[in-house]
């Protein structure tokens, strides 16, 4: 008690400074604004939950109750796990770090920083609504009032414990670079999933069969029972199972509870040591895994070692660029996004066109061709992240043939994975659509790839610029975006041909002998371009060190 009278003391303590801090006057009074107005916010919500269970209670309405209790303990579940994070401001709960210095265990010190967040503001927000719901809710029943506050308590450090676990590891997350990118792609993803949801469920509505349960109300009638095993909605039911005597699901309730509460307590407790405390041991066997990871994490040589060293390392190189750069990222979670509004919007209004190729095969056609467009920046540009690492290319013993090679293999790995995450949504999201059909894409990829990194070459020595991995700009030179269109227009013609001409003569499954005739033309074309673009390169190497550089 001691302890916890000393925890509860700093934590009022620090809130007392955070509102004077740096002296007074306007900084103190929005301070004691603030404060003043979560406490109306929280003696209101209160007030109203307390009101809707006195309600409850003298209509006799046990489903009102039971909307009252759910009520409140959601609202506690969202307040107790989001007010740290916007609160905290960096911090995740009392500062233990100077407790180090005395003989505490790593296990002591988990608890008192645990205990300071059961006494914290943040989490004292919802206290009075909890509270107004168990003295106007629970007790004038009297039955079930020992059970009401032990589940009420079970909520609570269900909250706590599960509050420190996320703001901790958010905090963990957050300290690398790499890490917020990814968090960022993330939060994008989550933003157009709830910008376009609503577009595609009403399609799949709309297509759906009336004489079958529809694929939304499935998908919620699924969310609707997996939120029944959530602590909040558990907490309830073993309220109302308390009052109506039903042992049985009160403990399976209890136990549901328990579950919830020792999970959200080794989640935080690993958590805690592993990003609060940190682990030397651990931290440098994980630096000396990483550092092996990461020569090894782009290895081709395995499967590709038939291909000269040379080559492989160039390939290898490009590949981290690729997959570390934002940009290079970014495609790959949009490939999932522009895969599925293909499928489910833009391939059903494409009108019936006369070249014998039905819509939704048409529709899986342009979405592989045109996802080599989103490698466009690179293919045009793809000196753009060399900067001063350029000249190593000048002083290796690596040809400019072989260095040429190696960043163009690199390219179409990266796009082969473009092109087979698209195949994958289409597949998932419309079924099947037959071998040969799946067979002509693939081919049609590189059909449409290998030209472009063809003319992409010249245009990468003879307009770069340089660009930051950092950065969601990749853009090539407008010249160079020029002559990307240029070259579309190009490949279009006879990859058309080849896709149509087969129909024409009612021979469908001459289309993927027409695509693989057509990809070896490429490919010779491309490999007798290799001696003009070996010249480019080595005719354009001060124009190009100086565009990498930034010197005009």
């Amino acid at each position: 008690m001691r302890a916890a009278a000393a925890i509860a003391w700093i934590q009022f303590r620090m809130l007392v400074n955070s509102m004077t801090r740096q002296g007074t006057g306007w900084r103190a009074f929005g301070g004691i604004l603030l404060f003043a107005l979560a406490a109306v916010l929280s003696l209101g919500l209160a007030l109203g939950l307390g009101v809707l269970c006195l309600a409850a209670r003298q209509k006799g309405d046990d489903d009102l109750l039971q909307i009252a209790f759910l009520a409140a303990f959601w609202i506690a579940s969202v307040f107790g796990l989001l007010m740290p994070l916007l609160l905290s401001s960096g911090g995740c709960g009392l500062d233990v770090s100077s407790l180090r210095l005395y003989p505490l265990s790593r296990a002591k010190l988990f608890w008192i920083r645990l205990g300071a967040s059961f006494v914290s503001g943040d989490h004292g927000f919802y206290y009075p609504g909890l509270l107004a719901v168990f003295v106007l809710g629970v007790v004038p029943a009297g039955r079930g009032v020992g059970l009401g506050a032990l589940f009420c308590a079970l909520l609570v450090v269900v909250i706590v414990t599960w509050s420190q676990a996320l703001a901790n590891g958010l905090q963990g997350i957050m300290r690398k670079r790499r890490t917020r990118e990814v968090m960022g792609l993330v939060g994008l993803l989550c933003l157009f999933a709830v910008i376009f949801a609503p577009a595609l469920l009403g399609t799949l509505y709309d297509d759906a069969p009336r004489t079958e349960p529809h694929t939304a109300t499935l998908n919620l009638q699924t969310l609707s029972w997996l939120t029944q095993f959530s602590a909040p909605s558990l907490a309830a039911h073993g309220l109302a199972a308390a009052r109506g005597g039903d042992q049985a699901q009160v403990l399976g309730a209890l136990l549901g509870m328990l579950g919830w509460a020792v999970g959200g307590a080794a989640a935080a407790y690993l958590v805690f040591v592993r990003v609060v405390l940190g682990d030397p041991e651990s931290s440098r066997a994980g630096k000396a895994s990483r550092v092996k990871s990461s020569s090894s994490a782009f290895d081709i040589t395995r499967i590709l070692p038939f291909l000269p060293v040379e080559v492989l390392a160039v390939a290898s190189k490009e590949l981290r660029y690729l997959l570390r750069s934002l940009v290079g990222r970014f495609n790959l979670i949009m490939i999932v996004v522009f895969s599925a509004l293909m499928a489910l919007l833009i391939t059903p209004q494409i009108p019936n066109l006369p070249l014998g190729i039905p819509v939704g095969v048409l529709g899986l056609y342009g979405m592989v061709a045109y996802t080599t467009l989103f490698s466009n920046a690179f293919i045009f540009n793809s000196l753009a992240w060399e900067g001063a690492g350029f000249q190593v290319y000048l002083v290796s013993s690596a040809s400019p043939r072989r260095v040429i090679l190696g960043k163009n293999l690199g390219i179409w790995i990266y796009v082969a994975t473009l092109v087979l995450l698209s195949l994958l949504g289409w597949v998932i999201l419309t079924g099947f659509p037959g071998a040969r059909v799946i067979l002509n894409s693939l081919l049609l990829g590189a059909c449409v790839n290998v030209p472009f990194v063809m003319v992409g070459n010249f245009a990468s020595f003879s307009f770069p610029v340089a660009r930051s991995v950092s950065s969601l700009k990749s853009n090539p030179a407008r010249t160079a975006v020029l002559i990307s269109m240029g070259t579309l227009l190009a490949v279009a013609v006879p990859c058309v041909a080849a896709l149509v001409v087969p129909l024409a003569l009612n021979l469908p499954f001459l289309q993927p002998v027409c695509l693989l005739v057509l990809l070896a033309a490429t490919l010779g074309l491309y490999f007798f371009s290799l001696r003009f673009a070996v010249q480019a390169f080595e005719g354009q190497t001060e124009k190009i060190s100086a565009a990498l550089e930034g010197a005009p």
